[in-house]
């Protein structure tokens, strides 16, 4: 069998690893349009020990090397390299797409002058560091977006000592992710390293001529040298348009096995959609553990359809200066977005028997069936892996008493006598008036 990845990021490697192990007599080929070693941030060395280990496992990896059409009644794709400049055709047994996205433009007046960069992934924010570090001119830093990777942006110039401003069309930081008591600490702490927080701001255009100068909102106008824009991301699945099933907003079409429309093409990663478990609605959740496990399922399901891809939760983790915060499942926000009905009760107690150190946790639940649908939870400590035991709750439909029951351990150096996770469950159980002791 001759299988072909494309897409050598989260999805794309864990493919290729995957089909390593489960078809070891098979011919793998591997593309990669952007630069594989700088991509991954490799030295020379690494990556040259990498390839050879590949080939040795039947893998070839050809990076810089786009694949601009797919050609499914005769299982070939059209490839176009650097060099050599004419458009080659290769063909394939079983195909597993991971296309990946491209980081969403804005589309204001001035938003293509120069001194505005979009972020997307690992590349983005490494080349972030290097300017920070290196760069003198770039003193007015603005940042468009305050998600994950604007966030992330964001500290990386307040620590450099840059003049940072953080815009966002919502009244919070992590929107997205977070209520608002869980966010608040967030927020204090971006102001408390100097970053000056324009929430509830749209941008109207960008200003400049040679080069951006201004960022004007419908609020205030804020200098910069340099704006950063983070506001999403769009598939980028252009080049399938006129072979592959796509949704309106260009994600590739996958049943439960990662199978599209066409016979012996699967697709995976932030290209595609999930069914997300508290709802069970077809949306697009661009997470690494997300791609991952749909590559895990493509190929089990390369031969039969064997496999499907379990409900995801959106489960994820993010440190922010000094706070270390997690989220699953729903939050009350999105619930209330999406005319869900849902309850919620937020806790506070300390980590351990042996600090002050505290962690905030929220917990969501249906107020009919008492299922557990989100939680959130935020420390100066790393409490963060505890999330993936309610996303394990919400995947198993656990209720808030089940889990104010559950068997949790105490020991004075690791936890409290009743760990912030039961405890906070136990407090949803008051708040119902359905608690019984066990």
């Amino acid at each position: 069998m001759k299988l072909i990845v494309v897409g050598a990021s989260h999805g794309g490697a864990e493919a290729v690893q995957t089909a390593i192990e489960q078809y070891p007599d098979s011919t793998i080929v591997w593309y990669e349009q952007a630069n594989f070693r700088q991509m991954m941030g490799w030295s020379v060395e690494k990556l040259v020990a990498y390839r050879k280990k590949l080939t040795a496992q039947g893998v070839t990896l050809v990076d810089e090397t786009r694949v601009v059409r797919l050609l499914a009644a005769t299982h070939q794709l059209v490839i176009q390299a650097k060099e050599p400049a004419t458009p080659q055709t290769v063909a394939y047994d079983k195909l597993i797409l991971s296309p990946g996205s491209q980081a969403r433009q804005l589309t204001v007046t001035g938003a293509t002058l120069p001194g505005i960069v979009s972020l997307r992934g690992k590349g983005d924010l490494m080349w972030l560091r290097e300017q920070a570090r290196q760069n003198a001119q770039l003193q007015r830093i603005v940042v468009v977006g305050a998600g994950y990777i604007g966030l992330g942006a964001a500290e990386i110039f307040a620590q450099a000592h840059k003049t940072v401003t953080l815009i966002d069309v919502n009244e919070q930081p992590l929107h997205g992710y977070l209520d608002a008591e869980i966010a608040a600490p967030i927020a204090q702490t971006l102001r408390n390293h100097g970053i000056k927080l324009a929430m509830g701001q749209r941008v109207q255009r960008l200003l400049g001529e040679q080069h951006v100068t201004a960022v004007e909102t419908d609020t205030a106008t804020y200098a910069a040298d340099l704006v950063v824009v983070a506001i999403g991301a769009v598939p980028q699945t252009q080049w399938l348009a006129d072979t592959l099933a796509l949704t309106s907003n260009g994600s590739v079409v996958t049943d439960a096995y990662q199978r599209t429309n066409l016979t012996d093409v699967l697709a995976i990663g932030d290209a595609t959609q999930v069914n997300d478990g508290p709802t069970q609605q077809r949306i697009t959740i661009a997470l690494a553990g997300n791609a991952r496990q749909q590559a895990r399922n493509a190929v089990a399901n390369l031969q039969l359809p064997t496999t499907p891809l379990a409900p995801t939760n959106g489960t994820s983790a993010l440190p922010v200066f000094e706070y270390k915060l997690a989220t699953t499942g729903l939050s009350e926000q999105r619930a209330h977005r999406l005319n869900r009905p849902i309850v919620a009760v937020t806790w506070t107690q300390p980590v351990t028997m042996n600090t002050d150190a505290t962690v905030t946790t929220k917990l969501c639940y249906d107020p009919n069936t008492f299922e557990i649908l989100g939680a959130q939870l935020v420390s100066t400590v790393d409490v963060t892996a505890n999330i993936n035991l309610v996303s394990v709750a919400i995947q198993a439909h656990f209720t808030i008493q089940q889990l104010a029951t559950a068997d949790f351990f105490f020991q004075p150096v690791f936890s409290t006598p009743t760990s912030f996770l039961k405890a906070t469950a136990i407090a949803a159980v008051k708040q119902a008036n359905q608690y019984r002791p066990a």
